[in-house]
C-alpha cells in the first residue's frame, strides 16, 4: 500500500488529534503496517526515521498533514508485524519517550523491545552492561556487543530475567551451550558472568544514575591483565564512572579522565596505588569519571555529585562484621576541590565516615597549605646527599624542575630551601630559565608567584639573571643567550621550544625535581608510542642523557620504570615516585582513621563538633612528624637493601619469587624486573641491585607481610595492641583510648604498622625464608623480631643514629646493618628453638629493665648499644639459659659476653659473613657454620651454668670450664688468623669443628 493525499487525514485522525496533549502514536497492522505520529511539535522526519531505525524499523512511505496545531506523520513501515503487534505497548512507550527527548534518541538496543518485549528499564540495564563491557574488554566496540545481543535476543532477555527477577542462571548456561561461534560464545559467556556477579545495585531506587557493584574476582580469569577484585560501575546517559578496589578496605583518588578507555587508565593507577599504599592501612583503589562532551565546572560538579551518590548507594552505612563499609575517596586530577562536595553527600546519606569519606576537605588536612607532599619528597631526596655532606633543606643546591609555582608539589617544594638555585623549569606551556640566579631574590619572587597562583609568564623579568627568560614550549625558534648556551652546553644560536625543554631536562645540576604532571623521561630502548602521556611526547628525553646528580619524584609518573633503572645504572641517585611522594596518601590515611576515632567520641557525646574539628587540627604536627618519618625511613631501607644485595642476591631472588606468587598485583615484568639469569640488567657498577627495583620490592614485601599478619592470629595477641597505639598521635590516648581500641580497622592498623617496622629495618629479604619456614614458624619469626625490638629499645637507639646522619655518613649504614645482623641472628635462634623457648611477650619483657641496666642504655643509647652489638645476637639465648638455673640475667649476659671475647666469636662470624659463596653447596655450608657458632656459644654457656658451683661466679665457672675442657684459646686465635689469610670456608669449618669438639 502506498499513501496518497486522500489518505492524509481520516475522521479517526481528527478524533485522536482533538484529544492530544503533547504526542501520541497509533499503529495499524492491516492491510499494511502503518505508524501515525500525532504531535504538537513539528518533528523532523529524518529524526523520526533515525529513531525507528533503532527499532530495526524501516520507513517505506510517508505523508504529513496538519490539523490545527497538531502535526500528523503517517508512515508505512517494514517491521516484523507479528512481534510488533505482540509488543506494541512496550514499543509505543519507548518510542514516545525517545521522540519527546525524555530518554536517549539513539539506542540500537530499542530493537529488543520488539523482538523480545524487553521494556525500557530492562533496556537501560542492558545499555549499562554494554557500556561496562565496552570498558571491560577494550578492543570490542560497543556496537559489536549490541549487534551480538540483537542476534542472540533470547539471551538478552535471560540476562534481564537474571538481574531483575533473580532467576537461576542455569537457563543462560543452557543457551550458551548452543552458541557455535567461539568468539560470540566468549563474549556472551563473559557478559553472563558479569551479570551473575552483580552483588548490589541501586537500580530499584529509580534514580537517573545507575550503579552496579561487581565481584570481579569471580570472573577476572576471563579477562586480560590485572584486574580489581571489587568494582563499581556508574551509568548515566551523560557520563560514565568506575571505582576499582583490590580489597574491601582500599583507598585512592577519583580522577576526571579524558580517555575513552578510561577504565584502562584507572586500572593502571589502581595497581600503582596498591604499591603506594604499602605504608598505609587500606589496599589500592582508584576511581574515575568520564564525560564525553566538554562541560563547565558547575556541570562537572553536578555529575561528580551524582557519581558519588550512586556509589554510596552500594556501601553499608554502618560497620558490620562482613559488610562492605569502608569506602573512602581522595582528590586526583580534575577533582582537587571536590572533597567537601563528596563529604556533604556522605553526611546527607548518613554514611558512618561522614567527612572522613573524602580526605583533605575543609575539616581535614589541606595538603597544599601544609606542603606535605613536597616536604616529604625533599626528605626522601635528602638521603641521596648524605654522603656528599649536603643538607638540601638549607645548603646551596642547583635545581631543574618540571612544574610551575602554582602547583602544590612544585610550588611548595621550591619554597623549602631559600638557598636553592632554580636554574630552570618546564611547565605544560612554558620554559623558565634563570642561568645564574640570586637565591634570595629568586626565592621571594617564587614565593610571590605561589601566593598569587601565577604561572611562569608572571615572573618579573627584572628579577631573572642576565640571559634568562620565560619562553613558550610551542615556539618555533628561540634565540639563545650566551648564558643559556653556557648553562646547557649548547653551541647553536637558536632552538625550538621543545628542543630547549629537552636540553634543560638534561642540564648538569644537583637535583632534577619532578613537581608537575607528565612523563618526561623514558629509557633509551622505549618507544614514545607506548607511553600514555602524549602531551609531553615531544619534550621527553632518554634517561641515559640526564646529567643531574639525583632525582626527586615529587609528582607521579615523571619517569618510566625502565627509565629509572637506566638512570640508576649510570651511578645516579633515584628512588620511585611512590617512595618520594608518599606523604600525601599517608597524611590522608591518618586523617581518616583519626576522624573515625573522633566521630565515635562525638556520637557518644564525649565531645561536640567544635572540639572534634579542633582536636584534629591540634594533631597536625604530630601527624606530619609520623608521615615524614616514613619519608626518611623508606629511602634509608633501600640503601641498606642495596648494600645487602651485593652479598645476598640469592635472598633477593627468593623474595621476588615469593612476592610474585603471593601478591596478586606484583608481576616482575610490569616493573622491569628480569628473570634470575638476566638480573645483571638491574645491577649497578657497585654490584648492588639498583634502587628503583629495590623500592618495588620494599613496597610489595610490605604488602605481603601486612596481609600475612592480618590473616594470622598475631593481631589478636595482647602484645600487638601496642602497634595500634603506636599508629595514633599520642595526644589521643588519654581521652580517646576506648575509641582507639574499638576502631573497626584495628587489625588492619596493627598489621600495617608491624609490617612497616619490620621491612623498613630488616629489609625486603625478611620474607625470603617464608617457604622454608612455613606459616607457623614464619609467624614466630615475626613475633620474635618485633619482641626483640621492644625488649632492647632498638627504635630509640636508631633514632640517635639518624640524628647523626650527616656526621656519620657511610658509618651510619654500617652501624644499622650491624644492628640488623645481630637481630636476625637472635631471631633465627628463637625460631629454631621455639618449642623449648618461652617466647610469650610479657614474660620476655619482664627482663627489659635488667637488660637495659647491663647494657647501660640510660644515656647515649647508640654508643653503648654498639659496644655490645655481638652480645645482642645472644640475648634470647641468655634468657633461655638464665631460666635453666637461678642466676641473674645480668650474670648470664656477662658470661656470654666473656665467651664471645674469649673465643673471638665476633671475628669468626665476621669472617663467615665476608665470604661470598660460589654455589649452593657453599651457601648451605656458610649457613651451617653460622648455626654451629651459635650452637657452640649456647652449649658453652649452658655448660658453664651447669658446671659452676654455688660459691663461684659464672665468670669463675667459665675459667674452670675452659680448663676442664682443655680448650686452647691461643690455638683458636692462631687458627682464626690463618682463616683470615686464606678466606676459605674449609679453614673456617675446621676451626669451628675444633671448638665444638672441645665443648661437647
Amino acid at each position: 500500500m502506498e499513501l496518497n493525499c486522500a489518505d492524509a487525514v481520516t475522521s479517526e485522525d481528527r478524533q485522536i488529534a482533538s484529544n492530544i496533549e503533547s504526542v501520541d502514536l497509533a499503529i495499524q497492522f492491516a492491510p499494511t503496517t502503518t505508524l501515525t505520529l500525532y504531535s504538537k511539535e513539528d518533528f523532523n522526519l529524518s529524526d523520526i526515521i533515525l529513531l525507528l531505525h533503532n527499532f530495526d524499523i524501516a520507513v517505506k512511505d510517508n505523508i504529513t498533514a496538519q490539523i490545527g496545531d497538531i502535526y500528523i506523520n503517517k508512515m508505512v513501515i517494514l517491521a516484523p508485524s507479528k512481534e510488533l503487534e505482540k509488543n506494541q505497548k512496550i514499543f509505543k512507550e519507548i518510542f514516545l519517550q525517545a521522540i519527546s527527548g525524555k530518554i536517549l534518541h539513539k539506542c540500537s538496543l530499542y530493537a529488543l523491545a520488539i523482538s523480545e518485549g524487553i521494556g525500557l528499564e530492562q533496556i537501560i540495564f542492558l545499555r549499562a552492561m554494554v557500556k561496562y563491557m565496552g570498558q571491560l574488554v577494550g578492543g570490542k566496540k560497543e556496537e559489536s556487543i549490541v549487534k551480538l545481543l540483537k542476534i542472540h535476543h533470547p539471551f538478552a532477555k535471560l540476562l534481564c530475567e537474571n538481574f531483575f527477577s533473580k532467576k537461576s542462571s542455569e537457563s543462560m548456561t543452557q543457551y550458551l551451550e548452543g552458541v557455535e561461534n567461539f568468539e560470540e560464545y566468549k563474549l556472551l559467556h563473559l557478559l553472563s558472568e558479569v551479570v551473575r556477579n552483580i552483588t548490589r545495585s541501586n537500580f530499584s531506587m529509580q534514580k537517573e544514575t545507575k550503579s552496579f557493584k561487581f565481584a570481579v574476582d569471580r570472573f577476572k580469569h576471563l579477562l586480560d591483565d590485572l584486574n580489581p577484585n571489587i568494582e563499581i560501575f556508574v551509568y548515566h546517559k551523560d557520563f560514565l564512572g568506575v571505582h576499582l578496589r583490590i580489597d574491601k578496605v582500599s583507598r585512592g583518588g577519583i580522577r576526571w579522565s579524558d580517555r575513552e578507555d578510561f577504565r584502562q587508565e584507572i586500572k593502571s593507577l589502581m595497581v600503582t596505588q596498591e604499591m603506594k599504599n604499602a605504608i598505609i592501612v587500606p589496599a589500592g583503589g582508584k576511581g574515575g569519571i568520564y564525560i564525553e562532551k566538554s562541560v563547565d565546572k558547575a556541570t562537572f560538579t553536578h555529575y561528580y555529585s551524582l557519581y558519588i551518590d550512586a556509589m554510596l548507594d552500594l556501601i553499608n552505612k554502618k560497620p558490620t562484621k562482613k559488610g562492605d563499609f569502608y569506602f573512602v575517596v581522595a582528590a586526583d586530577k580534575g577533582t582537587s576541590d571536590m572533597s567537601d562536595v563528596a563529604n556533604t553527600i556522605a553526611i546527607k546519606k548518613g554514611y558512618w565516615l561522614r567527612d572522613a569519606f573524602a580526605s583533605g576537605g575543609s575539616t581535614g588536612y589541606n595538603h597544599k597549605k601544609l606542603g606535605v607532599t613536597a616536604h616529604g619528597a625533599w626528605i626522601s631526596a635528602a638521603h641521596h646527599f648524605i654522603n656528599r655532606g649536603i643538607d638540601i633543606f638549607k645548603d646551596p643546591l642547583t635545581i631543574v624542575g618540571t612544574g610551575s609555582m602554582r602547583g602544590d608539589v612544585f610550588g611548595n617544594g621550591l619554597l623549602i630551601n631559600p638557598n636553592a638555585k632554580l636554574l630552570g623549569a618546564i611547565s605544560s606551556k612554558e620554559i623558565f630559565i634563570d642561568p645564574n640566579p640570586d637565591p634570595k631574590i629568586a626565592y621571594e619572587e617564587r614565593k610571590r608567584l605561589f601566593e598569587e597562583q601565577k604561572s611562569w609568564d608572571a615572573y618579573d623579568p627584572k628579577k631573572i639573571s642576565k640571559g634568562g627568560g620565560v619562553f613558550s614550549r610551542s615556539a618555533k625558534k628561540i634565540t639563545l643567550s650566551p648564558q643559556i648556551k653556557k648553562l646547557l652546553g649548547i653551541k647553536k644560536e637558536y632552538l625550538s621550544g621543545e628542543e630547549l625543554a629537552k636540553k634543560l631536562l638534561c642540564a648538569k645540576v644537583d637535583l632534577l625535581y619532578i613537581g608537575g604532571i607528565g612523563t618526561y623521561v623514558k629509557a633509551s630502548d622505549e618507544l614514545n608510542i607506548y607511553i600514555a602521556d602524549k602531551a609531553n611526547e615531544n619534550v621527553r628525553v632518554d634517561a641515559k642523557d640526564l646529567k643531574a646528580y639525583a632525582v626527586c619524584e615529587g609528582g607521579n609518573l615523571g619517569f618510566t620504570q625502565k627509565a629509572r633503572i637506566e638512570y640508576a645504572k649510570k651511578g645516579k641517585h633515584i628512588n620511585l615516585d611512590s617512595i618520594d611522594n608518599s606523604a600525601g596518601v599517608n597524611t590522608s590515611d591518618y586523617e581518616v582513621n583519626t576522624k573515625i576515632v573522633l566521630n565515635q567520641a562525638l556520637d557518644e557525646g564525649k565531645i561536640d563538633e567544635e572540639r572534634r574539628v579542633a582536636t584534629l587540627k591540634s594533631l597536625t604536627q604530630e601527624v606530619l612528624a609520623k608521615v615524614f618519618d616514613t619519608n626518611y625511613l623508606q629511602p634509608l631501607a633501600i640503601t641498606l637493601d642495596a648494600k645487602r644485595s651485593v652479598l645476598l642476591q640469592e635472598e633477593f631472588l627468593k623474595t621476588i619469587d615469593i612476592v610474585e606468587r603471593e601478591v596478586e598485583f606484583f608481576k616482575r615484568k610490569d616493573f622491569a624486573i628480569p628473570r634470575p639469569k638476566e638480573m645483571y640488567q638491574v645491577i649497578g657498577a657497585d654490584g648492588a641491585i639498583v634502587r628503583p627495583v629495590l623500592g618495588i620490592l620494599l613496597s610489595f614485601s610490605k604488602i605481603f607481610l601486612k596481609n600475612f599478619i592480618l590473616h594470622s592470629p598475631l593481631g589478636d595477641e595482647p602484645f600487638f595492641e601496642h602497634y595500634l597505639y603506636k599508629y595514633f598521635p599520642k595526644k589521643l590516648y588519654p581521652f580517646f583510648e576506648k575509641e582507639i581500641l574499638s576502631h573497626p580497622l584495628r587489625k588492619q592498623i596493627i598489621a600495617t604498622i608491624a609490617a612497616n617496622i619490620i621491612i623498613n629495618n630488616a629489609g625486603a629479604t625478611f620474607v625470603s625464608d617464608y617457604d622454608e619456614l612455613g606459616d607457623q614458624r614464619f609467624t614466630i619469626k615475626i613475633k620474635a623480631y618485633l619482641l626483640l625490638y621492644t625488649l632492647l629499645g632498638i627504635t630509640k637507639v636508631k633514632k640517635e643514629l639518624y640524628e647523626q646522619s650527616f656526621m656519620l655518613k657511610e658509618k651510619l649504614f654500617d652501624a644499622l646493618l650491624q644492628i640488623e645482623d645481630s637481630v636476625a641472628f637472635a631471631v633465627q635462634w628463637a625460631v629454631r628453638n621455639h618449642e623449648e623457648f618461652n617466647l610469650e611477650p610479657f614474660h620476655i619483657l619482664n627482663y627489659k629493665q635488667e637488660i637495659a641496666a647491663f647494657l647501660n642504655l640510660e644515656k647515649d643509647h647508640s654508643d653503648n648499644f654498639m659496644q655490645f652489638i655481638d652480645l645482642i645476637k645472644f640475648i634470647y639465648i641468655a634468657i633461655f639459659i638464665k631460666e635453666l638455673k637461678e642466676f641473674k640475667l645480668q650474670e648470664v649476659l656477662a658470661l656470654i659476653d666473656a665467651i664471645i671475647k674469649r673465643f673471638k666469636i665476633d671475628a669468626i662470624l665476621a669472617l663467615i659473613y665476608a665470604i661470598t659463596p660460589n654455589n649452593s653447596i657453599q651457601r648451605d655450608l656458610k649457613k651451617q657454620l653460622v648455626n654451629l657458632v651459635e650452637y657452640f656459644v649456647t652449649v658453652s654457656a649452658r655448660g658453664v651454668v651447669e658446671f659452676t658451683r654455688s660459691r663461684e661466679t659464672l665468670l669463675e665457672g667459665l675459667d674452670n670450664y675452659i680448663k676442664e675442657k682443655n680448650i686452647d684459646t691461643a690455638a683458636i686465635e692462631e687458627a682464626l688468623e690463618q682463616a683470615k689469610v686464606s678466606k676459605d670456608l674449609l679453614a673456617l669449618t675446621n676451626l669451628i669443628h675444633r671448638l665444638l669438639l672441645k665443648s661437647i
